[in-house]
């Protein structure tokens, strides 16, 4: 998944994660994340600290 450069939104709602791949880190151009419905425990630091970013990387946790 961390080959898809150019994706801007990706939904991952609902797939019983629990942590996300570190591959997601490479998707620079992702603006919109969608993470509701996940049994998420806490958010890797590199969500919060992508640099440099297009824009601001908004998620729905």
């Amino acid at each position: 998944m961390g080959n898809l450069t150019a994706l801007t939104m990706l939904w991952l709602s609902n797939n019983h994660l629990t942590v996300l791949p570190d591959s997601l880190r490479n998707l620079t151009a992702l603006t919109d994340l969608y993470l509701d419905g996940n049994p998420l425990t806490e958010l890797p630091d590199w969500l919060e600290s992508r640099a440099p970013a297009p824009a601001p990387l908004r998620y729905r946790r």
